[in-house]
């Protein structure tokens, strides 16, 4: 009878053990999902900016075009206004205008391709960090399934 008594408390106490270490792995699981979760959050924050980093682009590149179109124009006026000598000193001012005019949306355009290579840049980083966010949440669900 001792003997059956002690092997009671034995398995009593085996599954008292288990029991402990299901609710361990379930609070383990749910540690997980939630970590997968945030991990999905995060994918959603970075894709969203690089939306909105795309959209920035996609305006800046319009904004260069105009501007490029602007600064050709410029060109063909410039060009037009030196052949023509009618009247000297009127010719001399208006070339210097159209000269200063030139070289102001020069200075923009070279502004605008800057801003548009840092937002490649910037795009390169956000596409880099929605790949990760999106291998970690795949990598979570993967630890999540194999529980």
């Amino acid at each position: 009878a001792a003997a059956a008594e002690s092997e009671r408390a034995q398995l009593e106490q085996q599954v008292v053990a288990m029991r402990h270490e299901g609710a361990a792995g379930q609070a383990e699981v749910a540690k997980l999902r939630d970590e997968v979760a945030a991990a999905a959050a995060d994918k959603r924050t970075a894709e969203e900016s690089l939306s909105a980093a795309e959209s920035e682009k996609s305006k800046l590149s319009q904004q260069l075009a105009l501007v490029e179109q602007q600064r050709q124009q410029l060109e063909v006026s410039l060009a037009a206004s030196r052949e023509r000598e009618v009247d000297r000193s009127i010719t001399q001012d208006a070339v210097k205008q159209l000269s200063q005019s030139h070289a102001a949306i020069s200075e923009e355009r070279t502004q605008l391709l800057q801003q548009l290579s840092e937002m490649d840049e910037s795009l390169g980083e956000m596409h880099v960090a929605a790949a990760a966010a999106e291998h970690e949440r795949v990598k979570l669900e993967q630890q999540v399934v194999a529980m």
